[in-house]
């Protein structure tokens, strides 16, 4: 069923069609977390991803707030070392790369493309950093669970890998290949009913016969509320660690009375 829900999904069939890379920085992103025992080759893999698009970074302040310093110490080292070894033939081509981050970074932008799903009202003024806000504050919450939830660790960077899009100027309609793992998890591995009857809501509304018009939010409330189920679950899960913990501090209070 979840290869079947895969491939009916629309956002995976327009990557495909427009030859897009998110798929492949996808693959890398959840190659490194499955191989994250494994630092140096965990951060090389999040280096490879970086280096295809920016996207992912994201995952930085994620790994920080699970305590993972050696698998950012380990991206960082990896990205220094392909750059340096290609400075000789691509370093006017690194420093373009950067001048186009810039400005992008700079904004503010809304994009004529036909998959843009960013509303004129979230690009331009002080509300073009509410997305990417709420996107750090994702990726920050569900590291942070990672430390008292390690049963949870893959709905936690599942959650990150989602959110991602939202730190882009552009969150091109493609970009929600990036849910597909959180959606998964969702639906398939949670047992609670309404969990995944809120997922299947969130893909209907991420899937359209074909893609949404320039500035057509509705996929975009797609994604934020698979985003809102993916917290909530985490939420509910780091709640359950902490009554368990709190009833375990009342008997021996009441012995320590008793004494």
């Amino acid at each position: 069923m979840a290869a079947g829900l895969l491939v009916l999904s629309i956002p995976l069939q327009t990557e495909i069609a427009n030859g897009n890379l998110t798929l492949a920085t996808l693959a890398l992103v959840l190659a490194g977390w499955k191989l994250r025992a494994r630092a140096t080759v965990s951060g090389s893999l999040f280096a490879a991803a970086l280096l295809i698009k920016l996207i992912p970074a994201l995952l930085v302040p994620f790994l920080l707030a699970a305590g993972r310093w050696r698998m950012v110490a380990a991206t960082a080292g990896a990205l220094v070392a392909i750059v340096a070894i290609g400075w000789p033939w691509l370093g006017s081509d690194w420093l373009d790369y950067l001048h186009l981050v810039q400005m992008l970074a700079a904004g503010p932008h809304v994009s004529s493309e036909t998959h843009d799903m960013i509303p004129p009202e979230l690009a331009a003024g002080p509300l073009r950093y509410a997305l990417p806000a709420l996107a750090v504050g994702v990726a920050l919450y569900a590291g942070r669970l990672i430390a008292t939830r390690p049963a949870r660790a893959d709905l936690a960077f599942a959650s990150a890998v989602a959110a991602a899009p939202l730190i882009s100027p552009f969150v091109f309609y493609p970009y929600l290949v990036l849910s597909l793992p959180l959606v998964i998890l969702l639906i398939f591995r949670e047992r609670r009913n309404v969990v995944r009857l809120l997922g299947l809501v969130g893909v209907a509304l991420t899937n359209f016969p074909t893609p949404p018009a320039p500035s057509d939010a509705v996929p975009l409330v797609g994604l934020l509320l698979l985003l809102i189920v993916g917290v909530m679950t985490l939420r509910g899960a780091d709640a359950a660690v902490a009554k368990p913990s709190r009833a375990g501090v009342a008997p021996s209070g009441g012995r320590a009375a008793a004494g």
